[in-house]
């Protein structure tokens, strides 16, 4: 990137944009993972408007800015990032209701509490993502589900901040849902999101969001520092967990990763003393004996930075 000194870009972005950057930010602090080395420049925004500036300042510098929600979906490279890595703040942590069966969420609410809440009142449609542990905002932009269900199900439109800085109200036709993947364009940031759910008994949806959540316990291994499904499936029928472990990889380790014994497409830091360059290897190894064997192309989940 293209800083002049780190002192003087840190003083000058606080002094033009309000945001306070920390330097040297260990990523393996931020993510699911435990993975990653020092990014250059961190920091919290806690507004819009705070955003549309610090996205104005980067683009006047001709630097890109990264955002991250929950860091539950990311694998940062083990020399860390050189640039700006920004997460929403509080601000961004709210639900509210917008009319009898609709709630506007912000784009930081962690899924889950999400889910636990709405369910716990008697809403249904969010039951499926008790056990994402990822943020509204990330939820939407990957199109993130489970049990058979998605966000795709459940959102009518939302706020975003487009890569030009302008505040846009997005409705469900404005997207392109497809699996694992909203059809955002690059650099637009999700600010907050507009379900819509059903009224049911509160016994109900509380039990189906329990039974989900207890079914995901039983098959995947959350105890673990991951960051969760590494690949996506090629159908439902053919599962990239079922063809990793039909290819033999079931707790295979390379370095201090591991692809699970409990569930193949998830690989897993036990000790978290994995590094990027071990999940990697273990990635590639996967795609081609998946490869040799059934002739299918695994494609990443994950997002490696």
């Amino acid at each position: 990137m293209a800083f002049y000194s780190s002192q003087r870009f840190e003083d000058i972005c606080e002094r033009e944009t309000g945001v306070l950057l920390k330097l040297d930010v260990l990523g393996a602090k931020l993510t699911s993972f435990a993975i990653g080395g020092p990014i250059s420049y961190y920091c919290v925004v806690d507004s819009i408007e705070d955003l549309k500036s610090l996205l104005k300042y980067l683009k006047s510098r001709s630097e890109k800015l990264l955002i991250m929600g929950a860091g539950s979906n990311i694998l940062i490279p083990d020399e860390g990032i050189r640039g700006v890595v920004a997460r929403l703040g509080r601000a961004f942590h709210f639900c509210q209701k917008a009319g009898p069966q609709s709630f506007v969420v912000g784009a930081a609410s962690p899924i889950m509490s999400l889910s636990r809440m709405l369910s716990d009142e008697g809403y249904s449609g969010l039951e499926f993502a008790g056990g994402i542990p990822g943020s509204a905002g990330g939820a939407l932009t990957m199109n993130a589900g489970a049990h058979g269900s998605s966000m795709s199900d459940i959102v009518t439109g939302a706020r975003v901040l487009s890569a030009d800085g302008e505040v846009l109200d997005l409705t469900k036709d404005d997207f392109r849902f497809v699996y694992r993947n909203a059809g955002l364009p690059e650099g637009m940031i999700v600010l907050s999101v507009n379900i819509e759910l059903t009224e049911s008994n509160r016994e109900k949806t509380k039990r189906t969001r329990q039974e989900m959540l207890k079914e995901r316990r039983a098959r995947q291994p959350l105890q673990f520092a991951s960051a969760g499904s590494v690949f996506k499936n090629p159908s439902m029928e053919k599962p990239a967990g079922l063809l990793i472990e039909k290819a033999g990889l079931k707790g295979v380790r390379i370095g201090g990763a591991e692809i699970s014994k409990l569930h193949a497409n998830w690989i897993i830091n036990p000790a978290k003393d994995a590094k990027a360059v071990d999940v990697l290897a273990l990635m590639k190894l996967c795609k081609q004996r998946v490869l040799d064997m059934a002739g299918i192309e695994l494609e990443a989940e994950i997002k490696v930075w």
